[in-house]
């Protein structure tokens, strides 16, 4: 997975339904998450929804 430039409330949100969904119990994935062209949040709802 990899992160570019400002992630978006929206985008976090389907990112984390995504995970959630990969990973239910039984499931084993691996995960590299490529944060090189992260610029941050476009918001601080963006910041909140990350956190959760």
């Amino acid at each position: 997975m990899a992160c570019e430039g400002k992630l978006t409330e929206n985008e976090l949100k389907r990112m984390h339904a995504l995970l959630h969904e990969r990973l239910k119990p039984g499931n084993r994935i691996g995960l590299v998450v490529d944060l090189t062209g992260f610029e941050g949040y476009e918001s601080l709802a963006g910041l909140r929804e990350d956190l959760n």
